[in-house]
């Protein structure tokens, strides 16, 4: 079978697990997944891996991401957004442009964020809004999350606005909007929301899922190597890929970066691999064996 990426630009109303499934229906494989939860009132760019590439999903979850938001204030909901059930109201409020301003930024760089009680996060195995919709929701420990760029991109004051926002794995965009609202003392839900990036996958070269067919799909497969263009890459020779796809580890011409390496041979991604500074080698954590050799052409 064909291995590789799918960038996929997710409509409105639809789960992550409605694309995937409408995928695996369209390639006729169960060996179909993605890389992180979209909100079904998200759009955008939803990379769907294929075959081999599905091994890949913890790398690409790493990856930085970046959207664009629509806020309405004025009042907060219980899933932070405008599908939730309204939980306060402020009637008399004003916003400035340059309280706005202000108020960004405080949630440029680092920040602690508490995950919404409406997520797919998981509290001892089972998603938190599982929780929420029983009654009796779960509060997660807040984390640190980096705001890269946050900026302004229209604002209709005080009624909404939009912004741009680049930001670290795990971050909540609704989250953030909330403790905007908050911050603001007026209150704030998340409108809208689309994803324009996730690592090397952007909006403008994402694909339409109504234009996916059996016949197309593997013209509009990006290949495992390029899915990990954000990791630090090591080109080995075929020596070396029969070592990693035996299990063995290899010499290092260099000390190589920390973290996940791509361990690039001549056909293409051959392993994930983690360099072990002790002994100056490279160790192979997966190994990408039949992607490798099949013809993805």
């Amino acid at each position: 079978m064909k291995h590789g990426v799918i960038n996929v630009d997710k409509p409105q109303g639809k789960t992550s697990h409605d694309i995937v499934a409408a995928v695996r229906r369209i390639i006729g494989s169960k060996k179909v997944g993605h890389t992180g939860t979209l909100d079904p009132l998200a759009t955008g760019v939803l990379p769907i891996l294929i075959g081999e590439a599905t091994r890949l999903s913890e790398y690409l979850l790493e990856s930085d991401k970046a959207y664009r938001a629509e806020i309405d204030f004025g009042y907060m909901t219980d899933t932070l957004d405008i599908t939730g059930t309204v939980t306060a109201r402020v009637e008399d409020f004003d916003i400035t442009p340059a309280q706005f301003e202000e108020c960004l930024a405080a949630f440029r760089g680092k920040i602690m964020q508490t995950p919404p009680a409406y997520s797919a996060l998981k509290h001892q195995g089972k998603p938190l809004y599982k929780y929420a919709r029983e009654g009796r929701p779960v509060i997660k420990e807040a984390r640190e999350v980096t705001i890269y760029e946050l900026k302004v991109l229209k604002l209709q004051l005080p009624q909404r606005a939009s912004l741009y926002v680049r930001c670290s794995k795990g971050t909540y965009i609704r989250s953030l909007i909330d403790d905007i609202g908050k911050m603001l003392g007026c209150g704030a839900v998340m409108r809208a929301l689309c994803r324009v990036q996730s690592g090397a996958f952007t909006l403008n070269s994402a694909v339409q899922l109504d234009e996916l067919t059996a016949e197309n799909y593997a013209a509009c497969l990006i290949q495992m190597t390029d899915a990990v263009a954000h990791l630090p890459r090591v080109a080995i020779d075929e020596a070396d890929v029969k070592r990693i796809q035996n299990g063995q580890r290899i010499t290092a011409s260099a000390e190589c970066a920390d973290g996940a390496l791509a361990l690039l041979g001549p056909k293409g991604l051959a392993a994930i691999g983690r360099f072990d500074l002790e002994t100056n080698t490279i160790l192979p954590k997966k190994v990408f064996r039949q992607s490798y050799e099949s013809d993805n052409s």
